[in-house]
């Protein structure tokens, strides 16, 4: 390649970077990149604040999950690990040990004990519960879940 095409192609190069470049960086500051808000409440189960177990908060739209532990009925999601300001979908987990012996899958012939989980679907896999992130609020939201089947 003679010297004047290949600085010509260099020029070219170096002009498509210089003009993209900025767009992409205006692509990548979208809501992946907003900020992030502390998120606060309780959980309770048929009236009780649950012991233990986990929130996810999954985006309606476009942005990044958020979860944390439960604990005491209460949790806390921190700014940094928080959810960015828009509409989700609540999902609580929590796993107990159900009082019954099945076979062991990584030692055959005995026993473990059998953990379950103990929120309804409608409120994890299937779940209703719903919650907005603001930017100007304190996003402290309370989940009263029940144990007892849905009524049809």
């Amino acid at each position: 390649m003679s010297p004047r095409i290949y600085n010509t192609c260099r020029l070219t190069a170096a002009a498509i970077v210089l003009f993209w470049l900025p767009t992409f960086t205006m692509i990548g500051c979208g809501r992946s990149g907003s900020a992030r808000y502390e998120v606060s409440g309780t959980v309770t189960i048929d009236g009780k604040p649950l012991n233990s177990g986990s929130i996810l908060f999954s985006p309606l739209g476009s942005g990044p999950t958020a979860g944390g532990k439960i604990a005491d009925g209460q949790f806390l999601l921190a700014r940094d690990k928080g959810p960015t300001a828009g509409s989700y979908r609540v999902e609580i987990l929590a796993y107990q040990p159900t009082g019954r012996q099945i076979p062991d899958p990584d030692s055959p012939g005995k026993t473990t004990e059998e953990i379950g989980q103990v929120i309804p679907a409608r409120y994890n896999v299937q779940s209703e519960l719903r919650a907005k992130i603001t930017a100007a609020g304190a996003n402290h939201f309370e989940f009263a879940t029940t144990g007892k089947k849905a009524r049809k």
